[in-house]
């Protein structure tokens, strides 16, 4: 599976991004890592190899994401998922996943 990774800071780089980089992690490949931070993003090209962006919207021009992985900041969550479920990403949003139950409500909705 063809994974982007958005926000390499404390939950992408040592939750999301430590599961990506075990040795027995034979189905997910990192191929893009969207962060602001320069030296962020040097890191993640370091780890992964892959591409690096400091704009999610910059995905929205690839075909090869099977799966988007959002780890940005919490109060960007929903409209971040919002913004990639409309563009036809399948999307795995960490906690909180949105502030309140109907703004989670649309989220289903567009998925």
């Amino acid at each position: 599976m063809r994974v982007a990774l958005i926000g390499y800071g404390r939950s992408g780089w040592r939750i999301h991004g430590a599961f990506f980089k075990k040795e027995d992690n034979d189905i997910c490949d990192v191929i893009a890592v969207v962060e602001y931070d320069p030296a962020r993003q040097a890191a993640a090209k370091a780890d992964f190899c892959c591409d690096t962006y400091s704009d999610y919207k910059e995905l929205f021009r690839r075909d090869d994401i099977n799966l988007v992985v959002s780890a940005c900041y919490s109060n960007e969550h929903y409209a971040v998922a919002l913004d990639l479920l409309n563009h036809g990403h399948n999307v795995l949003n960490e906690k909180l996943l949105c502030k309140t139950p109907q703004l989670a409500q649309g989220l289903i909705d567009a998925a």
